[in-house]
C-alpha cells in the first residue's frame, strides 16, 4: 500500500486527497438502475462532491456498470460523452484540482490488451474494440486519468 501511495503521489504528482471515493461496480450490465432521476442525482452529487474538495475517484477501470452507464446518458442527451470532461468543466478550482483525477484500478486479466501493462512502458496506447463478456474480457473506460 506504502509503494501504490508513493507512485500516485510522487510520481505521478496527483497531490495528497482530502477524500478518496471508490465507486465500484459489478461487471453485469446496470440492469437493475434504470431510474434516469436515480442516475442523474448520483452524477449531479459526484460533480459536487469534485467541488467541494480535494478528492480522488477510484474505479474499478473497466468500461461496464457505474462507469459504462454515465457515458452512455451523455451520448443520448448529444452531449459530451466523456464522463472526466463533465467533471473537469463542472470543477470549479483553480489548483491542480481543477482537472478531477479518476483512477482506474483494474486486473490485468480482465483486460483486452491486459498484456500490454507489463511495466515496461510508462505510457501505452491502445484502442477500445469492445467488451468480449463471455471471455471475462473487458475494455478500459477512456475517461480516466490514470490506471493502475
Amino acid at each position: 500500500m506504502e509503494e501504490t501511495g508513493h507512485v500516485l503521489i510522487q510520481e505521478w504528482k496527483l497531490g495528497t486527497p482530502r477524500i478518496v471515493l471508490v465507486v465500484m461496480s459489478n461487471v453485469s450490465p446496470l440492469s437493475q438502475w434504470t431510474n434516469t432521476r436515480q442516475i442523474k442525482n448520483f452524477q449531479k452529487g459526484l460533480i459536487s462532491a469534485t467541488n467541494t474538495t480535494e478528492m480522488w475517484i477510484l474505479t474499478n477501470g473497466i468500461n461496464v456498470g457505474v462507469t459504462k452507464n454515465n457515458r452512455r446518458r451523455r451520448a443520448r442527451r448529444n452531449q459530451q460523452t466523456e464522463f472526466q470532461k463533465s467533471l473537469s468543466e463542472n470543477h470549479q478550482s483553480s489548483d491542480i484540482y481543477s482537472k478531477i483525477i479518476v483512477i482506474g484500478v483494474a486486473r490485468e486479466d480482465l483486460l483486452n490488451h491486459g498484456d500490454c501493462f507489463d511495466g515496461s512502458n510508462r505510457r501505452v496506447e491502445i484502442e477500445n474494440e469492445g467488451n468480449k463478456i463471455e471471455e471475462h474480457k473487458y475494455d478500459l473506460n477512456p475517461d480516466h486519468t490514470h490506471f493502475s
